[in-house]
């Protein structure tokens, strides 16, 4: 998934309920995102959530 800082709450929760686990994020919605998920995740998901800084938006 490669989100925009403007993704909402429940499309970042439907992701997740799908089994979704890499997260590509552009480093200037970074901080936003970071800050959605740990909302959202809390302590449901068992799994690591790996995200990584897209290249092309470098």
């Amino acid at each position: 998934m490669i989100p925009s800082s403007k993704v909402s709450h429940e499309r970042v929760r439907e992701c997740l309920n799908a089994g979704s686990k890499d997260f590509i994020i552009k480093p200037f919605n970074l901080p936003v995102l970071v800050q959605r998920a740990v909302r959202l995740i809390g302590k449901r998901c068992k799994a690591p959530i790996r995200c990584r800084l897209s290249e092309a938006a470098v």
